[in-house]
């Protein structure tokens, strides 16, 4: 009983400190094993461990989301449109989405230049992959490295991911499960004559956002040059600035 009770206030003591992320992902953990335990007990398979993550990332995930719609429910909704980049330089937009049931995910990136004509495009499918954050990084990673196939030299990236723009903007060496794709694009970025990161909300990266979500509905990984696909031609056009 004392090494219970010393477990329990042991437990209550890690959490009181925790940060908020951590206290969301520690709930769903619990909550999640308390479900595994229970099947276990009626006499079901176990669950594996795998499986039990997976959960726990999707509750997780549908949390956030959930919340972000009562916070936007709240507050007025600010519109922000697509900006074309200085004059000789190239913008990348890229987003990463997961799927309903959080199984597996999908990445999209647009890149145009101070004229907004459409130069490059790609959605990708990420099997097996539904960590929100692990799938925006990898989103980026592609996005950036489309780039430097295509030896573009001043580079806008543009992401809807805050904490990712922290991240590339961030000098010191990113030592977290995602650290290494990180590091990989702050490498090719470090290659270009010029680069800058920076945040634009989600109005301003919809045909980003439209690649993702091929990529994740359809499993579909492919690239276009030159000519944007049909789906978002329309977003493509609309996004042209008005001299006039």
């Amino acid at each position: 009983i004392q090494t219970q009770r010393a477990l329990a206030s042991s437990l209550l003591d890690w959490f009181a400190r925790a940060k908020d992320e951590e206290k969301e992902v520690m709930l769903q953990a619990a909550y999640s094993l308390w479900l595994a335990r229970n099947e276990a007990r009626d006499g079901r398979k176990i669950v594996s461990a795998h499986k039990i993550i997976a959960t726990v990332q999707m509750h997780v995930a549908e949390w956030r989301a959930s919340h972000e719609t009562r916070v936007s429910l709240s507050e007025p909704k600010t519109i922000q449109r697509w900006v074309p980049p200085d004059a000789g330089w190239v913008k990348i937009n890229s987003d990463g989405v997961v799927s309903r049931y959080g199984e597996k995910g999908g990445g999209g990136a647009v890149i145009r230049d101070h004229q907004a004509a459409f130069r490059a495009g790609l959605c990708h499918f990420f099997p097996n992959i539904a960590d929100p954050e692990m799938v925006e990084v990898l989103a980026c990673r592609h996005a950036v490295r489309m780039a430097n196939d295509l030896h573009f030299r001043r580079v806008h990236v543009e992401l809807y991911c805050q904490t990712l723009v922290r991240t590339l903007n961030d000098q010191q060496k990113n030592l977290s499960a995602v650290g290494p794709w990180v590091e990989e694009i702050k490498e090719m970025l470090r290659s270009m004559e010029e680069f800058k990161v920076s945040w634009i909300r989600r109005s301003g990266n919809v045909a980003a956002h439209k690649l993702a979500k091929v990529g994740v509905g359809e499993n579909r990984s492919e690239i276009w040059v030159g000519s944007p696909p049909d789906f978002i031609l329309d977003v493509i056009s609309d996004e042209i600035p008005s001299y006039g």
